[in-house]
C-alpha cells in the first residue's frame, strides 16, 4: 500500500509539474507577442506624436534619417491603415520645402503615399533598412543667396524573394527659421550620379 501511495503521489507531483511548465510557456509566449504588439504601436505613436514645430531635425542629415524613419513605417513588414497613412503623410509633409508643400497639398500627398503602400503591399515588396550618408559626405551649396544641401540615402529593400538596393540624393533648402526642407530627390547610383533625368517630389 504504501508503494502504491507513493506511486500516486509521484504522479501527481509530475503532473503539477507539467501543468505549471505549460501556464509558464503560455504567460512567457503571451508576454512576448504582447511586447511586439507594444514596440510597434510605441514606434507608430512615437514617430506622430513629435512635435517638429518645437523640435524640428537641427542637420540636413537628420532630416532626411526622420524622412525614412517614416518611409520604413509606411513600407516596412506591416503596412499602415489608410488612416494612419494619412497621419504620417501629415508629419512627413512638415519636412517639406514650402513651396513644393503648396504643388503638393497634404491631401494629394496623402494619397499619393497611400497609393504607393497600397503597391507595396500587393508586390509583397518592403523596405527592411534605410541609411543615410555620413556628416562629411553631405554637399552644400549656395544658390541665389539660399542655402541647399545634398544627402545621399539608401534603401534596403526585399520583394518576394529578391533583395535590391537603391539610392536617392535628396535637395534641402535652408528656410528662414533655419530648418532645413526637402525640396526634392532623384534616384541615383551607388556614387551619387543621377540614374533618372526627372527630380521626383511625393
Amino acid at each position: 500500500m504504501r508503494s502504491a501511495a507513493r506511486t500516486v503521489s509521484v504522479l501527481v507531483l509530475c503532473a503539477v509539474i507539467i501543468v505549471a511548465f505549460y501556464m509558464y510557456l503560455n504567460k512567457a509566449a503571451g508576454e512576448r507577442t504582447e511586447n511586439k504588439q507594444t514596440e510597434a504601436v510605441t514606434e507608430m505613436d512615437r514617430l506622430l506624436d513629435v512635435d517638429f514645430k518645437k523640435n524640428y531635425p537641427p542637420t540636413p542629415r537628420e532630416v532626411i534619417k526622420w524622412y525614412n524613419r517614416y518611409s520604413t513605417l509606411c513600407f516596412g513588414d506591416k503596412k499602415p491603415t489608410k488612416k494612419q497613412t494619412e497621419k504620417i503623410a501629415a508629419k512627413m509633409h512638415e519636412l517639406l520645402d514650402d513651396e513644393l508643400a503648396k504643388a503638393n497639398p497634404v491631401s494629394t500627398y496623402a494619397d499619393s503615399l497611400w497609393s504607393e503602400v497600397q503597391d507595396f503591399k500587393e508586390r509583397k515588396a518592403k523596405i527592411y533598412e534605410a541609411d543615410v550618408c555620413n556628416t562629411d559626405d553631405i554637399i552644400y551649396k549656395t544658390i541665389d543667396k539660399r542655402d541647399y544641401a545634398y544627402v545621399q540615402a539608401t534603401y534596403y529593400s526585399r520583394e518576394a524573394s529578391s533583395f535590391a538596393t537603391t539610392y536617392q540624393k535628396f535637395v534641402l533648402r535652408e528656410d528662414e527659421d533655419g530648418n532645413w526642407k526637402i525640396v526634392g530627390f532623384s534616384r541615383t547610383d551607388k556614387n551619387g550620379t543621377p540614374i533618372e533625368t526627372k527630380t521626383k517630389t511625393k
